[in-house]
């Protein structure tokens, strides 16, 4: 199984939502309403003083991991489940 590629703009994997200020969005797809949620809230907490350094000394494979959790996490709380 071959590896995602990455975006050469916002390092994100080009089958997952772009980087908000990514110049290439059109090659990345559209988020749904959980990964936009997930977007803010790494935007929070990126802009918190010390957390945005230490977010960006993850692994971008660990970075995707942690983005597709939480918006499996909201997409089950908007379900009611």
């Amino acid at each position: 199984m071959g590896q995602i590629g990455r975006c050469d703009d916002c390092e994100r994997r080009i089958d997952k939502p772009a980087d908000p200020y990514c110049n290439k969005k059109n090659t990345h797809p559209k988020p749904d309403a959980a990964q936009q949620i997930v977007e803010l809230i790494e935007s929070d907490l990126t802009d918190r003083r010390g957390l945005r350094q230490e977010w960006e000394h993850i692994d971008y494979d660990i970075q995707d991991e942690i983005r597709d959790t939480w918006a499996e996490l909201i997409r089950k709380v908007l379900k009611g489940e």
